[in-house]
Formats: C-alpha cells, sequence, structure tokens
C-alpha cells in the first residue's frame, strides 16, 4: 500500500462524501457508501482520540520534569547550606534536573552522607526526610508518565489502523470510479484524490 499523509486522505474522504450527497443514486455511493461513511468516523474518532492522549502524555511528562526540578533544587539547597558549616566531604557536584539518573545518584549520594553525619549536622534529618519525599514524588510522577505514555501509543495504534483501511477504501473507490467513468468524466474529476494512492499516472 502507498503511502499517504493523514491531511490528504481527510480531504479525498470529504470529497467523496459530498459526491454521494450530491450522487445520491450513483452505484459507486451504493457499493461503497457504507464503508465510507465508516471509515470517516473511524478515523475522525482515532485521531480525536490520539491527540487527547497525546496531550494527556505531554502533560505528564510536564510533571516528571517538574518532579526531578524539585529534587535538583533541594540538592543545590543542601549544598549551599553545608558549606555555610564548612562541611567536608559531601558530593557537591550540580546535577541538572533533565538528567534524571544523574540526579539521582547525586540524591542518593547526598542521603548517604547527610544519613552518616546525621549525629552532628543539626539540619541533616529534615534534608534527609525531604530528599526521601521529593524522590517519591518523581518516581510516582515517572510512572505516570509511562503509563501515559504507553496510552497513547495504543491510540496511535488505532489510529494507523483507521488511516491503513481509509486509504484501502480510497484506492478501491478510484479505481473503480476510473475503470467505468474514464479519468476525464466529471465525477471523477470532482474528488481531489490522493496523489500516492493509485495515481492515473504510473509513479516512477
Amino acid at each position: 500500500m502507498a503511502y499517504a499523509n493523514i491531511a490528504e486522505v481527510e480531504v479525498c474522504l470529504e470529497d467523496c462524501l459530498q459526491y454521494c450527497e450530491k450522487h445520491p443514486g450513483s452505484p459507486f455511493c451504493r457499493e461503497f457508501g457504507a464503508r465510507l461513511n465508516r471509515v470517516v468516523a473511524d478515523l475522525k474518532s482515532s485521531k480525536d482520540s490520539s491527540d487527547h492522549y497525546y496531550s494527556s502524555w505531554r502533560r505528564e511528562r510536564g510533571e516528571d520534569k517538574r518532579g526531578w526540578k524539585r529534587v535538583a533544587m533541594l540538592l543545590r539547597e543542601v549544598q549551599g547550606e553545608l558549606r555555610k558549616v564548612d562541611a567536608v566531604g559531601y558530593p557537591d557536584r550540580r546535577v541538572m534536573y533533565w538528567d534524571a539518573e544523574l540526579l539521582e545518584v547525586a540524591a542518593q549520594q547526598m542521603m548517604k552522607y547527610l544519613a552518616a553525619h546525621s549525629d552532628d549536622i543539626d539540619f541533616a534529618a529534615d534534608f534527609l526526610a525531604r530528599f526521601e519525599q521529593l524522590l517519591g514524588s518523581a518516581h510516582s510522577e515517572d510512572d505516570d508518565s509511562e503509563q501515559a505514555y504507553r496510552t497513547y501509543q495504543n491510540h496511535i495504534g488505532a489510529r494507523r489502523d483507521a488511516l491503513a483501511d481509509a486509504t484501502y477504501l480510497i484506492t478501491e473507490l478510484r479505481t473503480t470510479m476510473r475503470r467505468d467513468l474514464g479519468v476525464d468524466h466529471p465525477e471523477y474529476q470532482s474528488i481531489r484524490w490522493t496523489w500516492a494512492l493509485s495515481p492515473d499516472e504510473p509513479v516512477l
């Protein structure tokens, strides 16, 4: 099956529907009309659904990033407080929030340092508890983002299937109309056929 983008397919389907509205008695509409309405509805539904879940996934990704950003800010905050009390040996590397893997390693190292020095650094226990809370939230947001992505991928599959059904129908209808009417017939010419699907001229 040749490739056609969804915008071209939607334009062609719209013209096909208009053709059937203007020629309700046409043998082509009797043969293909029900399928045409079905693929149009399926394509619209799957497109709306995949767009919705794409937006949901992007929102979850944003929450995910905000979670790790809070961890990075806490890491910088505790590093600053440790410098003020002249602490030594603590992890002092600055890690950016978008590198979640490195950031988690740095946060875990800092937590170990704070736990080991909880007796001699007054604020160690408080920062340790805050790290545990923020890391838990960041991981929860990671899980939500991954679930949202899987859901989006499932709906992308449905959209791909609906597009394939539409392109198959357009190809079949175009081939039938061209065979029965010829490419110069006004009814055939009234439809903006998708260029890549069963073109009138061979594709080199």
